[in-house]
């Protein structure tokens, strides 16, 4: 399981090595000072764009900030691949069980799109709707 915490201490880490602020790193990354907060708390975790921003900000392999949140080998291949676009929808599905609030900002709308399919399908738990939910706006008629 990924560790939003582990994660947010090494970000805050790395911020203060490259003796940044938070707000220049917001200004950097053209986000909210709170935003970079939240990472760093914990409390939220950054979407894949993000992630690729952040690691070059601070000239680290995308693979080494995301090791950050300690996450199990297998857990790691998956979000690594989600990070470079290359997951497919059983591995997602894989880590959804445990994480899904967590990778559906990563995830482009296919992905998303192929999740809720999924539950309608009867294929994931109904309960995940209630998570899958903010994010329906990529959902048509």
């Amino acid at each position: 399981m990924f560790d939003t915490i582990k994660f947010g201490k090494a970000l805050s880490t790395l911020r203060k090595e490259a003796d940044m602020t938070q707000n220049e790193v917001a200004d950097r990354l053209n986000l909210s000072r709170q935003a970079i907060s939240k990472y760093e708390r914990g409390e939220s975790f950054p979407d894949i764009s993000v992630l690729v921003m952040l690691a070059e900000l601070f000239y680290i392999p995308l693979g080494q900030l995301i090791g950050y949140g300690n996450p199990t080998q297998g857990d790691y291949s998956v979000y690594e691949n989600i990070a470079r676009g290359n997951a497919d929808i059983s591995q997602i599905i894989s880590l959804a069980e445990d994480n899904l609030a967590k990778i559906l900002p990563m995830l482009n709308s296919d992905s998303k799109e192929a999740l809720l399919q999924k539950v309608l399908d009867g294929e994931m738990d109904w309960h995940f709707i209630k998570v899958l939910f903010p994010y329906a706006d990529y959902i048509t008629t």
